[in-house]
Order: structure tokens, then sequence, then C-alpha cells
């Protein structure tokens, strides 16, 4: 288990990340050079001269765009979080998180002292930024946690609206069930293990959503018994209280997860604030493009998705499904064995079916990487053709939650693009991939590979 300063460290080791020393204001200041970073491909930042008691940071989870050529993949940092290693493919990332849902109860997994100490502050001295869109300090990142009978943990979202009192979205059926009087907690610089075990009992499907979901974890995901629950033992702020009553609507932007699940906000009243000596905190520069917490939301309901489609037809033909972050949340691409003539359209339904984020599917043959979302999208263009391989639906149909556009409720069509070869097809009528290897001789190759590293490039 690796705890967020420990993760942070390695990114800063590694040279992706970058502290900015400038004094900031965290109302608009420090969001703005987050969401700045993120657009530009930039690293993690951490904010070193803050008004503040925690050290805040951007971009921890995020990554490049993969359009443009770059050595790191948009999930190096997700999966460096979780203790993979920097070469970790998507498909590998995705196995990982999919089996995060096979973990035992944190229960299970002894506890330790809270490394975090009452520190005698209000939300306000914590210095959480404050986005253009927001009149308050925002929380991002966190885990809400809930006791009883066993703990439940969930993804939220929070704003402060004043010294003891803090605005949390959280996931509809959680908050319908929640009681006023309720003792909750919110915990802020949580390992990313426990992040997306937090995250992953909610995506799932409508109907298989429990009230309280008992939070799992892997073995080696500390945990300490805080007030009657189970929280992360190196969380770097805890924040106690009690819910207080249903509240109006957090304001956009929306985190990733929020717009893949239903949400209802409860207001919180705060008893306490704990922190562990000089905390570091995460934060999503919301709205911002290939933002830590579209990142996230994306891997999760790409977990989701491979998960219940390898168990549907009784044999696993996905070798790999992403929801890539470019296209925050509105594109899902799936690389399949073609069982049968027909397949195709099963899938793409079964897709739509299993997800309303995403309104556009491209489905590709197996020999596609995982790692090339450009050589996914040449697919699009070579292998389908438009007037054939472009299906449309009905303009009936239901509207996605991810896309910006038609934001009305209104219906729309859905797109599936079928970029395979046809399963009838003999293997002699398909065309074989091509490349530089076997486009030219090997002189020519040669000398362009030689003129290549004189001009200082890499021969990947």
């Amino acid at each position: 288990m690796t705890a967020f300063r420990d993760h942070l460290q390695r990114l800063e080791q590694d040279g992706d990340a970058l502290a900015v020393e400038s004094d900031l204001h965290t109302v608009d200041e420090v969001a703005m050079v987050g969401y700045e970073s993120l657009k530009h491909n930039g690293p993690a930042i951490t904010y070193e001269n803050t008004a503040g008691v925690v050290r805040l940071a951007s971009g921890a989870y995020a990554g490049p765009d993969q359009l443009q050529p770059h050595e790191q993949k948009p999930w190096t940092r997700i999966a460096l979080a979780v203790g993979l290693d920097t070469g970790t493919s998507y498909a590998e990332l995705l196995e990982y998180t999919t089996g995060l849902r096979e973990t035992t109860p944190v229960a299970e997994n002894g506890t330790e002292p809270l490394d975090a100490r009452p520190a005698g502050i209000d939300l306000g001295d914590l210095g959480l930024p404050v986005p253009p869109t927001c009149e308050g300090g925002m929380a991002t990142l966190g885990i809400f946690a809930v006791g009883g009978d066993r703990t439940t943990w969930s993804p939220v979202r929070g704003r402060v609206r004043g010294p003891n009192r803090l605005r949390v979205s959280i996931p509809e059926r959680l908050g319908e069930e929640l009681g006023t009087r309720a003792r909750v907690t919110v915990s802020l610089g949580v390992p990313c293990d426990a992040l997306l075990s937090a995250y992953l009992p909610w995506f799932t499907g409508a109907r298989q959503r429990e009230a309280f979901p008992v939070a799992r974890g892997p073995d080696s995901l500390s945990v300490s018994r805080h007030r009657g629950m189970l929280i992360p033992t190196s969380s770097e702020v805890v924040v106690d209280g009690r819910v207080v009553g249903d509240a109006g609507a957090l304001e956009e932007p929306l985190a990733g997860w929020e717009r893949l699940l239903d949400t209802t906000t409860v207001d919180i009243a705060i008893n306490e604030i704990r922190t562990r000596n000089s905390p570091t905190v995460p934060f999503a520069s919301l709205g911002a493009p290939l933002s830590d917490d579209i990142q996230l939301a994306g891997l999760l309901e790409a977990a989701k998705l491979h998960r219940r489609i390898n168990s549907y037809w009784g044999v696993s033909p996905i070798e790999w499904l992403l929801i890539p972050p470019e296209a925050r949340l509105n594109f899902c691409i799936v690389a399949s064995e073609i069982l049968y003539a027909g397949f195709e359209w099963q899938l793409a339904n079964a897709l739509f079916t299993f997800s309303d984020s995403f309104d556009k599917v491209l489905i590709l043959d197996t020999d596609v990487p995982s790692t090339d979302l450009g050589k996914a999208l040449q697919d699009m263009w070579v292998k389908a053709h438009p007037s054939h391989n472009w299906i449309f639906s009905t303009s009936d149909a239901p509207r996605a939650t991810a896309p910006l556009y038609r934001q009305d409720g209104s219906t729309g069509s859905r797109l599936y693009v079928d970029a395979t070869w046809d399963a009838r097809w003999d293997q002699e009528y398909i065309a074989p991939r091509v490349g530089f290897e076997e486009s030219f001789p090997e002189e020519i190759q040669a000398a362009v590979r030689e003129s290549w590293t004189s001009m200082g490039f890499s021969d990947e």
C-alpha cells in the first residue's frame, strides 16, 4: 500500500512533479494553475506557499493526452499510486482495478493507530482550493465513510459553507438511507487503493447497488478504527461530523464520478478535524481536460464494463476496454474477439445497456494495442466504411450522462462503429496490418533510423 505522500514523493523523484514556490491565493489562483498544467500535459503540481494548513497537490492521478507523443501514458501515475511500475500497460491496470472487487472487507485487515491527530482548526484553516465557480473551498479525491454494523465507503465532493459546515455530494442510494445525526467522516489524502476501493461498489448496475456496501480493500491497505468506523491509517486529513439534513445542489463543474452516478447532497456539521504532520492533500481541477477525476472515473467505468461483458456470454471475448479521458467519458473503445457474425451489434447494445455514460462505441479487432489510441482511431477510419460500418440508432435513445451537449434531457441517436474484419471472411481475404518494417527494404529502414537518431529522436 502506497500512502499518498509517498506516491507524491515518487513522482518528485521521477521528475514528474513540479513544486510551485510562488505565493498563490487559494481563491481562483491555485485552481487555475492546476487547470493550465493539465491543459498543457504538464506534471503534477505541489503548491508550497498557500494560506492554509495543508500543502495542496494537483495532477497526482492525471496524465497526458494520448494523441500527442509522450513517453508517459495517461494511466502511469495511477499505476504508480497502486504499487505497479512505470511500464504497466493499460490492460494490466484494468485487470488490477477489476480485481479489487474480489478483495476482502477491510475489517479483516487488522487495525493500526490513526496517523492524524486533533489539529484544533476549522474548515477555513485547511486552505482548500476555491474554484472560480464556487464561493468556498472544494474537497475532492476523498472518501466519505459511515459506520454502523459495518463500515461503508463512497466517493465524495464537498464545499466549505462555513467554519464548521460542509456540504457534500454522495451517491444517491447512500444519501437516501442516511439518517439525520448520522456520524460520518470525510478522509482526504488517502492511498489510491483506498480511493478505487471506495468508488468500485457504486460502479455497478443500478439494481445491484446496496445502500451500505461493506468497505473492501487489498490486504496491504492499512486501516484504523475511528469513531466506530474504519478509515485509511495514512489519511492526511480526517474531518468528523454529523449529518444535519438534505441540502441544495453543489455548484458545477461536477466530478467525473458524479456524471456516472445518481447523487444527492447533505450538509455535515463538523465536530473535529484531524491532520497528519505537514498534511498534503490532492485536489482535482474539475472541468479541466484529462483531470484526475476524469482519469479515475473512466478507469472505474471501464473496469465495471470489462467485468460485466466478459461474463455475459459465458466466455471472455474482450481483450481490453477503454473509456478515454480525452473524450471526457463520452466514448467507449473495445477490442474484442468477434464470436460470430452480428456479434458486434450485440456487443454495442450490451455496452449501451450496462452504461449510460457514453453514446458512441468503437469496436476493434484484438490486434490493436491498448497503449496506442492513435492506431485505434486510425482503424476507425481505415477499416470502418461510413456507409455501412457506422451504425446510428433511431433518434429516441436516452441522453448519455457524460456529454456536455444535449443537457436538456432530450433524446438523440447512439452510434457504434464496427472497425473489425467480418467474422465470416476467410483469412486470405483479410488485409495484413502493415508498418514501417513491412513497407520498406532493409537498406531504406537503416538509412531512416540513422537519420532519425542524428536528429535526437529515439528508435521507439
